[in-house]
């Protein structure tokens, strides 16, 4: 049954844009999500909070030159914050189950930077929150 639904959602993938995803439900596995979390999505996730807070301190820096400052750390809070809904911000689906390629364009990220920055970051998302799981429990670090 798992390949109708991937069809389903590559047939209905234009409804997307316009919202109509709410109303579609995309199925995505609890053992999908929790293999792709290294992979796929923290990297992704982090990546796209950068480039917002990056887009979002660049709207400040040319609305108010005079805050730029003080904007540029709360760029990231408004981000998350859910009183500002962000038409922005990726559904899950689209962060856990398309390629990196897709991903890229769906978002209008360049490719080459999204994957320089993957490299980078894997290691480092995995490290943090295996450590937070050691500081709570006391299960040793993967150093892989």
């Amino acid at each position: 049954g798992m390949n109708n639904a991937n069809e389903k959602g590559k047939r209905n993938s234009s409804d997307e844009r316009d919202g109509g995803s709410s109303k579609k439900v995309h199925l995505l596995p609890a053992r999908y999500i929790a293999t792709s979390l290294y992979n796929r999505l923290l990297p992704r996730w982090n990546y796209h909070i950068v480039q917002e807070s990056d887009r979002l301190n660049q709207e400040n820096q040319e609305c108010e030159e005079y805050s730029a400052l003080s904007s540029s750390s709360l760029s990231t809070t408004n981000l998350l914050s859910s009183d500002h809904p962000n038409p922005n911000r990726p559904p899950l689906h689209t962060i856990a189950g398309l390629t990196d390629e897709t991903f890229c364009k769906r978002m209008n990220y360049d490719y080459d930077t999204y994957v320089k920055f993957r490299k980078e970051a894997v290691p480092r998302l995995k490290f943090s929150s295996q450590f937070a799981t050691w500081l709570k429990t006391g299960q040793p670090i993967d150093v892989e």
